[in-house]
């Protein structure tokens, strides 16, 4: 078993701006100039999966979305190392003290975002950048995730939630 790793702040925000400052649409291959930049491993079958150097057991622990008309719909990576069983009482405080300081560090960049409980009573953050580039931070008792979503992404929610609050579902 690997040890329970939580990024530093500065390392973490680093790994977000990689993805967020890159122009979009994003082909799949400059996908993977940032995803090896950052130094994260491919999967040698499908080098949309990645090793990070956070990966639990050395399984792979993120991922590009499958390319669509618009180049690269996103991409997944975790900001911690994903807490087996037997670890989340260990792990638990180390993700509820990082993410605090995580939401922080973007809202210094970006200014508030929207904040919202998830069902599990996760933590779930979120900015749509003047690129209209967007950023899901996930966060529950030993696992934190970064979701980079592109523009047309970040639009298709936008639409799906307005239809939400409009009724149309």
């Amino acid at each position: 078993m690997t040890d329970f790793l939580v990024l530093p702040v500065r390392e973490a925000v680093a790994w977000v701006r990689a993805w967020t400052d890159h122009t979009w649409p994003m082909t799949l291959q400059e996908a993977f100039a940032i995803r090896d930049r950052l130094g994260w491993t491919p999967a040698p079958d499908d080098g949309r999966f990645f090793t990070t150097k956070l990966a639990t057991d050395g399984e792979e622990d993120g991922s590009i979305d499958r390319v669509d008309d618009h180049g690269v719909p996103g991409v997944d990576f975790p900001l911690s190392s994903r807490a087996l069983p037997p670890q989340r009482a260990q792990a638990a405080p180390l993700t509820r003290a990082a993410y605090p300081q995580y939401v922080q560090a973007l809202t210094t960049l970006w200014g508030p975002g929207q904040d919202k409980r998830g069902r599990n009573g996760s933590h779930i953050n979120r900015w749509v950048l003047p690129n209209q580039v967007s950023v899901i931070l996930t966060g529950r008792d030993g696992l934190i995730n970064a979701h980079v979503k592109s523009p047309q992404q970040t639009q298709a929610y936008e639409l799906e939630i307005y239809y939400k609050e409009k009724g149309y579902e």
